[in-house]
Protein backbone atom coordinates (compact mmCIF):
# COMPACT_ATOMS: atom_id res chain seq x y z
CA UNK A 1 0.00 0.00 0.00
CA UNK A 2 2.75 2.58 0.64
CA UNK A 3 4.28 2.09 -2.46
CA UNK A 4 1.35 3.71 -3.85
CA UNK A 5 1.72 7.36 -1.59
CA UNK A 6 5.17 7.32 -3.25
CA UNK A 7 4.08 9.86 -5.55
CA UNK A 8 2.47 12.32 -2.45
CA UNK A 9 5.97 13.79 -1.03
CA UNK A 10 6.76 14.77 -4.70
CA UNK A 11 3.89 16.62 -5.27
CA UNK A 12 4.39 18.39 -2.13
CA UNK A 13 7.98 18.95 -3.10
CA UNK A 14 7.13 20.52 -6.37
CA UNK A 15 3.83 22.49 -5.38
CA UNK A 16 3.82 23.28 -1.93
CA UNK A 17 7.68 23.89 -1.76
CA UNK A 18 7.88 25.23 -5.51
CA UNK A 19 10.49 23.48 -6.63
CA UNK A 20 8.89 23.95 -10.09
CA UNK A 21 10.38 27.29 -9.89
CA UNK A 22 13.66 26.25 -9.66
CA UNK A 23 13.81 23.70 -12.63
CA UNK A 24 11.01 25.26 -14.98
CA UNK A 25 12.51 25.07 -18.59
CA UNK A 26 14.20 27.94 -20.25
CA UNK A 27 13.89 28.87 -23.93
CA UNK A 28 17.68 29.33 -24.00
CA UNK A 29 17.71 24.96 -22.77
CA UNK A 30 18.14 22.87 -25.99
CA UNK A 31 16.05 19.98 -24.73
CA UNK A 32 14.10 21.37 -21.69
CA UNK A 33 11.36 18.85 -21.58
CA UNK A 34 13.61 16.27 -21.68
CA UNK A 35 15.78 17.58 -18.92
CA UNK A 36 12.31 18.27 -16.93
CA UNK A 37 11.13 15.33 -17.15
CA UNK A 38 14.26 13.12 -16.34
CA UNK A 39 14.32 15.47 -13.13
CA UNK A 40 10.57 14.86 -12.41
CA UNK A 41 11.76 10.88 -12.51
CA UNK A 42 14.57 11.69 -10.26
CA UNK A 43 12.73 13.25 -8.36
CA UNK A 44 10.06 10.30 -8.05
CA UNK A 45 12.24 7.72 -8.07
CA UNK A 46 14.36 9.49 -5.05
CA UNK A 47 11.43 8.66 -2.90
CA UNK A 48 11.03 5.17 -4.31
CA UNK A 49 14.26 4.36 -3.45
CA UNK A 50 13.38 5.22 0.12
CA UNK A 51 10.61 2.84 -0.02
CA UNK A 52 12.57 0.37 -1.31
CA UNK A 53 15.27 1.14 1.03
CA UNK A 54 12.68 0.41 3.98
CA UNK A 55 11.65 -2.76 2.60
CA UNK A 56 15.29 -4.04 2.60
CA UNK A 57 16.03 -2.88 6.17
CA UNK A 58 13.22 -5.48 7.16
CA UNK A 59 15.01 -8.10 5.92
CA UNK A 60 18.46 -7.67 4.78
CA UNK A 61 18.85 -10.44 2.85
CA UNK A 62 21.31 -8.79 0.57
CA UNK A 63 23.06 -5.68 -0.39
CA UNK A 64 21.47 -2.64 -0.32
CA UNK A 65 22.60 -1.48 -3.66
CA UNK A 66 21.62 -4.85 -5.47
CA UNK A 67 18.13 -4.26 -3.85
CA UNK A 68 17.29 -1.33 -4.95
CA UNK A 69 18.85 -2.06 -8.47
CA UNK A 70 17.40 -5.45 -9.04
CA UNK A 71 13.78 -3.57 -8.33
CA UNK A 72 14.75 -0.63 -10.53
CA UNK A 73 15.48 -3.29 -13.73
CA UNK A 74 11.84 -4.86 -13.28
CA UNK A 75 10.51 -1.09 -14.10
CA UNK A 76 12.88 0.06 -16.32
CA UNK A 77 11.46 -1.13 -19.29
CA UNK A 78 8.73 1.42 -18.70
CA UNK A 79 10.97 4.22 -18.00
CA UNK A 80 12.89 4.02 -20.77
CA UNK A 81 10.82 4.19 -23.56
CA UNK A 82 9.19 7.35 -21.48
CA UNK A 83 12.40 8.89 -21.95
CA UNK A 84 13.31 8.34 -25.72
CA UNK A 85 9.58 9.21 -26.62
CA UNK A 86 9.71 12.45 -24.43
CA UNK A 87 13.61 12.71 -26.46
CA UNK A 88 11.96 12.19 -29.68
CA UNK A 89 9.60 14.58 -28.84
CA UNK A 90 11.88 17.82 -28.49
CA UNK A 91 14.48 16.57 -31.58
CA UNK A 92 11.08 17.13 -33.76
CA UNK A 93 10.51 20.37 -32.68
CA UNK A 94 14.05 21.11 -34.30
CA UNK A 95 12.63 19.51 -37.71
CA UNK A 96 11.62 21.75 -40.32
CA UNK A 97 7.88 23.23 -40.22
CA UNK A 98 5.86 21.20 -42.52
CA UNK A 99 7.25 18.11 -40.80
CA UNK A 100 6.14 19.48 -37.64
CA UNK A 101 2.59 20.35 -39.41
CA UNK A 102 2.42 16.88 -40.95
CA UNK A 103 2.83 14.64 -37.48
CA UNK A 104 0.94 17.65 -35.23
CA UNK A 105 -2.08 18.29 -37.95
CA UNK A 106 -1.80 15.86 -40.68
CA UNK A 107 -4.40 13.15 -40.17
CA UNK A 108 -2.16 10.77 -41.38
CA UNK A 109 1.12 11.98 -39.59
CA UNK A 110 -1.25 11.31 -36.57
CA UNK A 111 -2.02 7.86 -37.53
CA UNK A 112 1.75 7.01 -38.38
CA UNK A 113 2.86 8.41 -35.05
CA UNK A 114 0.64 5.99 -33.49
CA UNK A 115 1.54 2.74 -35.92
CA UNK A 116 5.58 4.07 -34.82
CA UNK A 117 4.64 3.81 -31.13
CA UNK A 118 2.84 0.99 -31.16
CA UNK A 119 5.44 -0.85 -33.43
CA UNK A 120 8.27 0.04 -30.82
CA UNK A 121 5.88 -1.05 -27.78
CA UNK A 122 5.44 -4.25 -30.17
CA UNK A 123 9.01 -5.11 -31.26
CA UNK A 124 11.41 -3.68 -29.10
CA UNK A 125 10.06 -3.48 -25.45
CA UNK A 126 10.28 -7.02 -25.81
CA UNK A 127 14.04 -7.28 -26.68
CA UNK A 128 14.41 -4.89 -24.03
CA UNK A 129 13.29 -6.74 -21.18
CA UNK A 130 14.82 -9.60 -22.87
CA UNK A 131 18.22 -7.61 -22.19
CA UNK A 132 17.45 -6.25 -19.07
CA UNK A 133 16.36 -9.22 -17.64
CA UNK A 134 18.67 -11.15 -18.31
CA UNK A 135 16.81 -13.51 -20.06
CA UNK A 136 19.04 -16.48 -21.45
CA UNK A 137 17.54 -18.69 -24.18
CA UNK A 138 15.92 -22.18 -23.12
CA UNK A 139 18.84 -24.69 -24.44
CA UNK A 140 17.70 -27.39 -27.06
CA UNK A 141 16.93 -30.68 -25.64
CA UNK A 142 13.69 -32.93 -24.71
CA UNK A 143 12.68 -30.75 -22.24
CA UNK A 144 12.65 -27.92 -24.92
CA UNK A 145 10.67 -29.67 -26.85
CA UNK A 146 8.29 -30.60 -24.64
CA UNK A 147 7.78 -27.20 -24.03
CA UNK A 148 6.93 -26.23 -27.60
CA UNK A 149 5.16 -29.60 -28.15
CA UNK A 150 2.61 -28.29 -25.43
CA UNK A 151 2.56 -24.92 -26.91
CA UNK A 152 1.53 -26.24 -30.60
CA UNK A 153 -0.64 -28.87 -29.41
CA UNK A 154 -2.70 -25.22 -27.86
CA UNK A 155 -2.56 -23.15 -30.79
CA UNK A 156 0.37 -20.75 -30.32
CA UNK A 157 3.97 -19.88 -31.12
CA UNK A 158 6.69 -18.30 -29.46
CA UNK A 159 10.07 -16.53 -31.30
CA UNK A 160 12.08 -17.83 -27.86
CA UNK A 161 11.32 -20.12 -25.02
CA UNK A 162 13.46 -17.66 -22.15
CA UNK A 163 15.08 -19.12 -18.58
CA UNK A 164 14.44 -15.87 -16.46
CA UNK A 165 17.22 -15.08 -14.51
CA UNK A 166 15.10 -12.65 -11.63
CA UNK A 167 17.37 -9.87 -10.77
CA UNK A 168 16.19 -10.46 -7.03
CA UNK A 169 16.73 -14.25 -7.32
CA UNK A 170 15.25 -17.36 -6.07
CA UNK A 171 11.61 -15.94 -7.69
CA UNK A 172 9.45 -18.95 -8.47
CA UNK A 173 6.98 -17.70 -11.64
CA UNK A 174 6.71 -17.17 -15.19
CA UNK A 175 5.25 -15.00 -17.40
CA UNK A 176 4.51 -14.05 -21.29
CA UNK A 177 5.66 -11.05 -23.14
CA UNK A 178 4.83 -9.84 -26.52
CA UNK A 179 1.49 -8.45 -27.97
CA UNK A 180 2.29 -10.71 -31.47
CA UNK A 181 3.92 -14.42 -31.87
CA UNK A 182 6.67 -13.00 -33.69
CA UNK A 183 7.64 -11.60 -30.83
CA UNK A 184 6.31 -13.28 -28.08
CA UNK A 185 8.38 -14.74 -25.34
CA UNK A 186 7.65 -17.82 -22.80
CA UNK A 187 9.16 -16.62 -19.66
CA UNK A 188 10.38 -19.48 -16.66
CA UNK A 189 12.19 -19.00 -13.52
CA UNK A 190 14.99 -21.67 -12.64
CA UNK A 191 12.70 -22.21 -9.36
CA UNK A 192 10.17 -23.20 -11.42
CA UNK A 193 12.13 -25.63 -13.82
CA UNK A 194 14.54 -26.86 -10.94
CA UNK A 195 10.74 -27.52 -8.17
CA UNK A 196 8.21 -28.66 -10.18
CA UNK A 197 7.25 -31.89 -11.84
CA UNK A 198 6.64 -32.27 -15.31
CA UNK A 199 2.78 -32.78 -14.57
CA UNK A 200 2.86 -29.35 -12.03
CA UNK A 201 5.06 -27.54 -15.16
CA UNK A 202 2.42 -28.33 -17.46
CA UNK A 203 -0.04 -26.98 -15.78
CA UNK A 204 1.46 -23.88 -14.96
CA UNK A 205 2.08 -23.77 -19.30
CA UNK A 206 -1.30 -23.64 -19.42
CA UNK A 207 -2.52 -21.17 -17.28
CA UNK A 208 -0.07 -18.94 -19.41
CA UNK A 209 -1.55 -20.24 -22.46
CA UNK A 210 -4.42 -18.94 -21.26
CA UNK A 211 -3.27 -15.59 -20.83
CA UNK A 212 -2.41 -15.54 -24.63
CA UNK A 213 -5.90 -17.50 -26.18
CA UNK A 214 -7.86 -14.78 -24.21
CA UNK A 215 -6.00 -11.78 -25.44
CA UNK A 216 -5.29 -10.69 -21.30
CA UNK A 217 -2.29 -8.53 -22.21
CA UNK A 218 -4.00 -6.44 -25.48
CA UNK A 219 -6.85 -5.96 -22.96
CA UNK A 220 -4.43 -4.66 -20.24
CA UNK A 221 -2.71 -2.87 -22.46
CA UNK A 222 -6.43 -1.29 -23.54
CA UNK A 223 -7.34 -0.87 -20.08
CA UNK A 224 -4.62 1.26 -19.55
CA UNK A 225 -5.31 3.00 -22.50
CA UNK A 226 -9.02 4.04 -21.25
CA UNK A 227 -7.28 6.34 -18.51
CA UNK A 228 -5.64 8.66 -20.54
CA UNK A 229 -8.30 8.76 -23.22
CA UNK A 230 -11.07 9.18 -20.68
CA UNK A 231 -9.13 11.94 -18.88
CA UNK A 232 -8.42 13.59 -22.26
CA UNK A 233 -11.71 13.20 -23.60
CA UNK A 234 -13.80 14.45 -20.16
CA UNK A 235 -12.31 16.97 -18.22
CA UNK A 236 -12.56 20.09 -20.44
CA UNK A 237 -15.84 19.34 -20.65
CA UNK A 238 -16.64 18.61 -16.94
CA UNK A 239 -14.16 22.14 -16.32
CA UNK A 240 -16.82 23.87 -18.32
CA UNK A 241 -19.76 22.23 -17.09
CA UNK A 242 -18.60 23.08 -13.59
CA UNK A 243 -17.65 26.56 -13.51
CA UNK A 244 -20.55 27.57 -15.75
CA UNK A 245 -22.81 26.75 -12.77
CA UNK A 246 -23.25 29.49 -9.81
CA UNK A 247 -22.04 26.65 -7.18
CA UNK A 248 -18.28 26.17 -9.83
CA UNK A 249 -17.87 30.17 -9.72
CA UNK A 250 -18.26 30.30 -5.97
CA UNK A 251 -15.66 27.09 -5.58
CA UNK A 252 -13.11 28.82 -8.11
CA UNK A 253 -13.30 32.45 -6.59
CA UNK A 254 -12.80 30.63 -3.57
CA UNK A 255 -10.09 28.84 -4.79
CA UNK A 256 -8.37 31.74 -5.43
CA UNK A 257 -8.25 33.10 -2.36
CA UNK A 258 -6.14 30.39 -0.45
CA UNK A 259 -2.01 30.18 -1.18
CA UNK A 260 -1.13 29.93 -4.85
CA UNK A 261 0.71 26.90 -3.28
CA UNK A 262 -1.88 25.20 -1.46
CA UNK A 263 -4.38 25.39 -4.64
CA UNK A 264 -1.76 24.09 -7.04
CA UNK A 265 -1.80 21.17 -4.63
CA UNK A 266 -5.09 21.14 -4.35
CA UNK A 267 -5.57 21.19 -7.93
CA UNK A 268 -3.55 18.01 -8.52
CA UNK A 269 -4.53 15.66 -5.87
CA UNK A 270 -7.69 15.02 -7.74
CA UNK A 271 -5.68 13.79 -10.80
CA UNK A 272 -4.11 11.31 -8.13
CA UNK A 273 -6.74 9.98 -6.38
CA UNK A 274 -8.25 8.96 -9.55
CA UNK A 275 -5.48 7.68 -10.90
CA UNK A 276 -5.16 5.59 -7.83
CA UNK A 277 -8.49 4.43 -7.23
CA UNK A 278 -8.15 3.85 -11.26
CA UNK A 279 -5.22 1.66 -11.06
CA UNK A 280 -5.58 0.34 -7.78
CA UNK A 281 -9.15 -1.20 -8.21
CA UNK A 282 -10.18 -0.83 -11.28
CA UNK A 283 -7.33 -2.13 -13.22
CA UNK A 284 -6.48 -4.58 -10.74
CA UNK A 285 -9.75 -5.99 -10.31
CA UNK A 286 -9.66 -6.97 -14.06
CA UNK A 287 -5.95 -8.30 -13.47
CA UNK A 288 -7.04 -10.34 -10.37
CA UNK A 289 -9.53 -12.22 -12.43
CA UNK A 290 -7.91 -12.84 -15.77
CA UNK A 291 -5.28 -14.64 -13.12
CA UNK A 292 -8.31 -16.64 -11.99
CA UNK A 293 -9.78 -17.07 -16.00
CA UNK A 294 -5.88 -18.23 -16.61
CA UNK A 295 -6.01 -20.52 -13.44
CA UNK A 296 -9.60 -22.12 -15.23
CA UNK A 297 -8.13 -22.57 -17.98
CA UNK A 298 -5.27 -25.06 -16.97
CA UNK A 299 -7.79 -26.50 -14.82
CA UNK A 300 -9.97 -27.26 -18.45
CA UNK A 301 -7.01 -28.63 -20.11
CA UNK A 302 -6.05 -31.66 -17.19
CA UNK A 303 -9.25 -31.87 -16.42
CA UNK A 304 -8.36 -31.47 -12.33
CA UNK A 305 -6.90 -28.65 -10.29
CA UNK A 306 -4.79 -30.50 -8.68
CA UNK A 307 -1.49 -30.48 -10.09
CA UNK A 308 -2.26 -26.41 -10.39
CA UNK A 309 -3.08 -26.19 -6.93
CA UNK A 310 0.28 -28.34 -6.05
CA UNK A 311 2.33 -25.61 -7.95
CA UNK A 312 0.20 -22.45 -6.35
CA UNK A 313 1.55 -23.99 -3.02
CA UNK A 314 4.99 -24.81 -4.06
CA UNK A 315 5.47 -21.36 -5.38
CA UNK A 316 4.19 -19.81 -2.15
CA UNK A 317 6.35 -21.72 -0.01
CA UNK A 318 9.53 -21.35 -2.63
CA UNK A 319 8.94 -17.56 -2.72
CA UNK A 320 8.78 -16.92 1.57
CA UNK A 321 5.39 -15.23 0.13
CA UNK A 322 2.11 -15.90 2.78
CA UNK A 323 -0.62 -18.29 1.06
CA UNK A 324 -3.07 -15.74 2.31
CA UNK A 325 -1.87 -12.31 1.51
CA UNK A 326 -3.76 -11.02 -1.47
CA UNK A 327 -2.22 -7.98 -3.41
CA UNK A 328 -4.07 -5.90 -5.89
CA UNK A 329 -3.17 -8.01 -8.85
CA UNK A 330 -3.47 -11.26 -7.61
CA UNK A 331 -5.75 -13.19 -4.97
CA UNK A 332 -4.25 -14.89 -2.39
CA UNK A 333 -2.49 -18.65 -3.01
CA UNK A 334 -5.14 -20.05 -0.63
CA UNK A 335 -8.05 -18.26 -2.71
CA UNK A 336 -7.31 -19.46 -5.71
CA UNK A 337 -6.79 -23.04 -4.75
CA UNK A 338 -10.10 -23.31 -3.13
CA UNK A 339 -11.61 -21.46 -6.37
CA UNK A 340 -10.01 -24.55 -8.23
CA UNK A 341 -11.78 -27.11 -5.60
CA UNK A 342 -15.19 -25.56 -5.81
CA UNK A 343 -14.89 -24.97 -9.92
CA UNK A 344 -13.49 -28.93 -10.24
CA UNK A 345 -15.98 -30.06 -7.64
CA UNK A 346 -19.38 -27.98 -9.15
CA UNK A 347 -18.18 -27.22 -13.08
CA UNK A 348 -21.30 -24.51 -13.55
CA UNK A 349 -19.14 -22.15 -10.93
CA UNK A 350 -17.05 -22.21 -13.35
CA UNK A 351 -18.98 -21.34 -16.33
CA UNK A 352 -20.74 -18.51 -14.44
CA UNK A 353 -17.37 -17.16 -13.67
CA UNK A 354 -16.56 -17.13 -17.16
CA UNK A 355 -19.76 -15.67 -18.10
CA UNK A 356 -19.62 -12.74 -15.54
CA UNK A 357 -15.92 -11.61 -16.57
CA UNK A 358 -16.92 -11.80 -20.33
CA UNK A 359 -19.75 -9.44 -19.37
CA UNK A 360 -17.79 -7.20 -17.65
CA UNK A 361 -15.35 -6.70 -20.25
CA UNK A 362 -18.28 -5.72 -22.83
CA UNK A 363 -19.78 -3.40 -20.25
CA UNK A 364 -15.66 -2.09 -19.99
CA UNK A 365 -15.80 -1.79 -23.63
CA UNK A 366 -19.53 -0.13 -24.09
CA UNK A 367 -18.84 2.86 -21.04
CA UNK A 368 -15.44 3.57 -22.77
CA UNK A 369 -17.01 4.34 -26.03
CA UNK A 370 -19.97 5.85 -24.14
CA UNK A 371 -17.71 8.25 -22.12
CA UNK A 372 -15.46 9.14 -25.10
CA UNK A 373 -18.83 9.49 -27.28
CA UNK A 374 -20.07 11.74 -24.56
CA UNK A 375 -17.44 13.66 -24.73
CA UNK A 376 -18.12 14.92 -28.53
CA UNK A 377 -22.01 14.79 -27.92
CA UNK A 378 -21.85 17.17 -25.05
CA UNK A 379 -22.61 21.23 -25.19
CA UNK A 380 -18.73 21.98 -24.91
CA UNK A 381 -18.85 25.27 -26.61
CA UNK A 382 -21.59 26.46 -24.81
CA UNK A 383 -20.55 25.46 -21.61
CA UNK A 384 -17.51 27.03 -21.91
CA UNK A 385 -19.06 30.43 -23.10
CA UNK A 386 -21.60 30.30 -20.24
CA UNK A 387 -18.58 29.63 -17.75
CA UNK A 388 -16.31 32.46 -19.40
CA UNK A 389 -19.28 35.04 -18.76
CA UNK A 390 -20.37 33.76 -15.16
CA UNK A 391 -16.54 34.22 -14.33
CA UNK A 392 -16.81 37.95 -16.32
CA UNK A 393 -19.86 38.68 -14.30
CA UNK A 394 -17.87 37.87 -10.59
CA UNK A 395 -14.80 38.61 -10.64
CA UNK A 396 -14.32 41.41 -13.19
CA UNK A 397 -15.46 44.24 -10.68
CA UNK A 398 -14.27 42.37 -7.37
CA UNK A 399 -11.13 40.92 -8.15
CA UNK A 400 -8.03 42.19 -6.88
CA UNK A 401 -5.53 39.32 -7.25
CA UNK A 402 -2.93 40.58 -9.96
CA UNK A 403 -2.42 36.90 -11.54
CA UNK A 404 -6.16 36.51 -12.29
CA UNK A 405 -6.70 40.19 -13.38
CA UNK A 406 -3.58 39.27 -15.67
CA UNK A 407 -5.68 36.44 -17.17
CA UNK A 408 -8.41 38.17 -17.07
CA UNK A 409 -7.04 40.81 -18.96
CA UNK A 410 -5.44 38.51 -21.58
CA UNK A 411 -9.11 37.11 -21.80
CA UNK A 412 -10.73 40.09 -22.68
CA UNK A 413 -7.87 41.05 -25.36
CA UNK A 414 -8.33 38.02 -26.76
CA UNK A 415 -12.26 39.45 -27.22
CA UNK A 416 -11.01 42.55 -28.61
CA UNK A 417 -12.64 44.06 -25.72
CA UNK A 418 -9.87 46.36 -25.57
CA UNK A 419 -11.27 48.79 -23.13
CA UNK A 420 -11.87 46.06 -20.36
CA UNK A 421 -8.70 44.35 -21.25
CA UNK A 422 -6.92 47.96 -20.73
CA UNK A 423 -8.94 48.52 -17.44
CA UNK A 424 -8.23 45.29 -16.06
CA UNK A 425 -4.40 45.15 -17.31
CA UNK A 426 -4.08 49.22 -15.36
CA UNK A 427 -5.68 47.98 -11.79
CA UNK A 428 -3.40 44.57 -11.83
CA UNK A 429 -0.45 46.99 -12.64
CA UNK A 430 -1.14 49.03 -9.73
CA UNK A 431 -1.25 46.03 -7.50
CA UNK A 432 1.50 44.71 -8.54
CA UNK A 433 3.93 47.01 -10.01
CA UNK A 434 6.67 45.14 -10.87
CA UNK A 435 5.41 41.97 -12.36
CA UNK A 436 6.82 41.89 -16.12
CA UNK A 437 4.27 39.55 -17.37
CA UNK A 438 1.57 42.39 -16.43
CA UNK A 439 3.69 44.86 -17.83
CA UNK A 440 3.93 43.47 -21.17
CA UNK A 441 0.65 42.28 -21.52
CA UNK A 442 -0.85 45.70 -21.20
CA UNK A 443 2.63 46.98 -23.99
CA UNK A 444 1.35 44.41 -26.16
CA UNK A 445 -1.93 45.56 -25.85
CA UNK A 446 -1.05 49.67 -26.66
CA UNK A 447 1.00 48.54 -29.51
CA UNK A 448 -1.61 46.07 -31.31
CA UNK A 449 -4.90 47.35 -29.90
CA UNK A 450 -6.96 47.71 -32.66
CA UNK A 451 -9.12 50.94 -31.07
CA UNK A 452 -7.15 54.20 -31.86
CA UNK A 453 -8.41 55.28 -28.26
CA UNK A 454 -6.21 51.97 -26.53
CA UNK A 455 -2.85 52.71 -28.49
CA UNK A 456 0.19 54.85 -26.89
CA UNK A 457 3.41 53.94 -28.81
CA UNK A 458 5.54 55.63 -26.63
CA UNK A 459 3.98 54.50 -22.98
CA UNK A 460 3.88 51.06 -24.46
CA UNK A 461 8.17 51.43 -25.20
CA UNK A 462 8.78 52.72 -22.05
CA UNK A 463 6.23 50.14 -20.52
CA UNK A 464 8.24 47.29 -22.79
CA UNK A 465 11.51 48.72 -21.70
CA UNK A 466 10.46 48.51 -17.99
CA UNK A 467 9.31 44.85 -18.35
CA UNK A 468 12.52 43.57 -20.29
CA UNK A 469 14.62 44.98 -18.08
CA UNK A 470 12.65 42.81 -14.98
CA UNK A 471 12.33 39.45 -17.43
CA UNK A 472 14.74 38.61 -20.49
CA UNK A 473 11.92 35.70 -21.93
CA UNK A 474 11.62 35.75 -25.41
CA UNK A 475 7.86 36.99 -25.51
CA UNK A 476 9.13 40.65 -23.24
CA UNK A 477 12.16 40.79 -25.94
CA UNK A 478 9.38 40.28 -28.66
CA UNK A 479 7.19 43.01 -27.39
CA UNK A 480 10.19 45.30 -26.90
CA UNK A 481 11.20 44.90 -30.59
CA UNK A 482 7.40 45.65 -31.53
CA UNK A 483 7.75 48.49 -29.61
CA UNK A 484 10.81 50.14 -31.11
CA UNK A 485 9.04 49.12 -34.68
CA UNK A 486 5.95 50.98 -33.66
CA UNK A 487 8.06 53.60 -32.69
CA UNK A 488 9.71 53.75 -36.29
CA UNK A 489 13.32 52.55 -34.63
CA UNK A 490 13.84 49.71 -36.62
CA UNK A 491 17.55 49.26 -35.51
CA UNK A 492 16.51 48.37 -32.43
CA UNK A 493 13.33 46.31 -33.33
CA UNK A 494 15.71 44.30 -35.53
CA UNK A 495 18.14 44.24 -32.60
CA UNK A 496 15.50 42.77 -30.38
CA UNK A 497 14.06 41.09 -32.55
CA UNK A 498 17.05 38.71 -33.32
CA UNK A 499 17.80 38.17 -29.46
CA UNK A 500 14.33 37.09 -29.42
CA UNK A 501 14.45 34.67 -31.90
CA UNK A 502 17.45 33.12 -30.37
CA UNK A 503 15.82 32.76 -26.98
CA UNK A 504 12.61 31.14 -28.28
CA UNK A 505 12.00 27.41 -27.99
CA UNK A 506 8.44 27.51 -29.49
CA UNK A 507 6.55 29.50 -31.87
CA UNK A 508 9.83 30.22 -33.97
CA UNK A 509 7.67 30.66 -37.26
CA UNK A 510 6.31 34.36 -35.22
CA UNK A 511 9.28 35.25 -34.37
CA UNK A 512 10.69 35.17 -37.89
CA UNK A 513 7.89 36.42 -39.16
CA UNK A 514 8.54 39.48 -36.63
CA UNK A 515 12.16 39.53 -37.74
CA UNK A 516 10.89 39.79 -41.28
CA UNK A 517 8.42 42.78 -41.13
CA UNK A 518 10.92 44.75 -39.20
CA UNK A 519 13.57 44.22 -41.95
CA UNK A 520 11.42 44.68 -44.96
CA UNK A 521 10.32 48.07 -42.65
CA UNK A 522 13.84 49.42 -42.71
CA UNK A 523 14.47 48.65 -46.11
CA UNK A 524 11.76 50.56 -47.08
CA UNK A 525 12.89 53.62 -44.95
CA UNK A 526 16.00 53.85 -46.38
CA UNK A 527 14.45 53.56 -50.02
CA UNK A 528 12.64 56.34 -49.04
CA UNK A 529 15.54 58.17 -47.75
CA UNK A 530 18.95 57.05 -48.94
CA UNK A 531 20.85 59.32 -47.18
CA UNK A 532 19.76 57.09 -44.29
CA UNK A 533 20.89 53.72 -45.08
CA UNK A 534 24.19 53.97 -43.38
CA UNK A 535 23.10 55.84 -40.23
CA UNK A 536 23.08 53.42 -37.01
CA UNK A 537 20.18 54.85 -34.82
CA UNK A 538 20.82 54.30 -31.23
CA UNK A 539 18.26 55.50 -28.66
CA UNK A 540 18.91 52.48 -25.81
CA UNK A 541 18.17 53.11 -22.16
CA UNK A 542 22.10 52.26 -20.48
CA UNK A 543 20.57 48.91 -18.59
CA UNK A 544 19.57 47.73 -22.55
CA UNK A 545 22.60 49.16 -23.65
CA UNK A 546 24.75 46.99 -21.19
CA UNK A 547 23.11 43.93 -22.43
CA UNK A 548 23.20 44.92 -26.22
Amino acid sequence: MLQWLTPVPMILDLYLLEMRTFIEPKDSVLFFSFLTNIFYLGLYFFYVFIYWAGIWWTTRIRPLKEEIFSRFIVIAPVIIPFILFSLGDDLLKFAPKHIIDFFNENLIGQILVYVLVISFMVVFVPLMIKTLWRCDSFPNGHFRDYILKQAKDSGLTFRDILIWNTPWGGSCTAGVMGFVPSFRYLLLTPCILENLTTNELESVLHHEFTHIKRNHIWWQMGIMLSFGILMYSLFEPMLFFLVSRDFGVNLYLKFTEIPKQLSAIITVLPFILFAFLYFRFFMGYFIRNFEREADIGALDMQGHPWHLANSLEKVAYLSGISRDAPNWHHYSISQRVSFLREAYEKPSLAFEFKRKIANKRSLFVFFSVLFIALSNLMPVDTWKQASETKIIEHVYKKETNPDVLLALGQFFYEKKQYDKSFETLTRAMTIKPEEPEIINTLAWLLLTSESKEYQDHRWALELAEKAANLKDDAHILDTLAEAYYANENFDDAILWAEKALKKASDNREHYLKQLDKFKNAKKNQEDKNPQKKNQIIVNLPDFLLNRA
